[in-house]
């Protein structure tokens, strides 16, 4: 189990993504302290850290830098998981100013899949979204999965991406090619007891570019591209910005904003707000930019 990270970056690394992983159900965090001992992620308050990561049950990601005020990528680094947990590092050497594409790997699940077309559609919407950020998306491979014990994909209110049931899902990315954004399309997501719907849901922020884990992809409600595939390819085109490594603009509870300093008045219109309208597809300059530095990204 290797407990302790420690990186040492060259010039043109772009970004860090982290994965812990621990065998039960306890919440991990990870803690994070540059070469000069300045703490990055404090374990304690992730979320409010000076690069903001999330905990997770079981199996935690997070990406350095998650702000531009982190730039460039500091020359070391040191990781630690709590609890001590197995860590893996991706460490991206790319140009981040130039254009990126994100291959995806389709995962139809059930034994009536979604028609095709409207997918097609769906998926033309997204390609179209995350052009403005110059990260084109491909369409690599579809991978079908004829269980229907994933069809109807129950979440957990209290848990959200930390949910057994999309955590077992995920896990079934390990039967693609391995690369890519996992987009697995259900019959129907829902919030578990309450039968209320939830339109898409992201493993992780971001999710790691592995498969098999419970990190590593996307859900997506096919009744929702059945319905008004338009608007599915915007719910995708959401959780694709968390898998790789954007937040919320701003959170439901309030208060809670993400640390890019050109979506504070960016709400409404922006693809990241949580609630977003039909039609809000805006990306920021300074989104496209932690975006195109993921690990996910080519």
């Amino acid at each position: 189990m290797l407990e302790v990270w420690t990186g040492t970056f060259p010039p043109d690394a772009v970004s860090l993504t982290l994965l812990a992983e621990r065998d039960g159900d306890e919440t991990l965090s990870f803690a994070v302290t540059d070469g000069s001992g300045r703490v990055l992620v404090d374990p304690r308050m992730p979320e409010s850290s000076p690069n903001r990561m999330l905990r997770g049950r079981a199996a935690a990601t997070g990406m350095i830098p998650s702000t531009p005020a982190l730039l460039p990528l500091p020359a070391m680094l040191t990781v630690q998981a709590i609890p001590a947990s197995t860590i893996s590092g991706w460490v991206k050497r790319a140009d981040a100013q130039g254009d990126q594409e994100l291959p995806l790997v389709v995962f139809e699940v059930g034994s009536a899949p979604v028609d095709r077309r409207r997918l097609a559609i769906a998926l033309g919407e997204v390609g179209g979204i995350w052009r403005q950020a110059r990260i084109g998306i491909r369409e690599t491979t579809t991978v079908h999965i004829d269980d229907d014990r994933f069809a109807r994909l129950q979440v957990d209110a209290r848990l959200g991406s930390d949910s057994p049931a999309l955590a077992a899902l995920l896990r079934l990315s390990e039967r693609g090619p391995g690369e890519g954004l996992a987009l697995f399309v259900v019959r129907d997501i829902e919030v578990a007891g309450a039968a209320f719907p939830v339109w898409a849901i992201a493993g992780g922020i971001p999710v790691p570019p592995k498969a098999g884990t419970p990190r590593s992809g996307i859900a997506v409600n096919g009744s929702t591209v059945d319905a008004d595939p338009r608007w599915a390819g915007q719910l995708m085109a959401h959780e694709i910005g968390h898998a790789l490594g954007l937040f919320h603009t701003t959170e439901r509870e309030g208060g809670i904003h993400d640390q890019l300093p050109d979506t504070a008045d960016d709400d409404e219109k922006n693809l990241m707000f949580w609630a977003a309208d039909r039609g809000a597809t805006r990306i920021t300059d300074g989104q496209a930019d932690i975006a195109r530095r993921a690990a996910l990204a080519k």
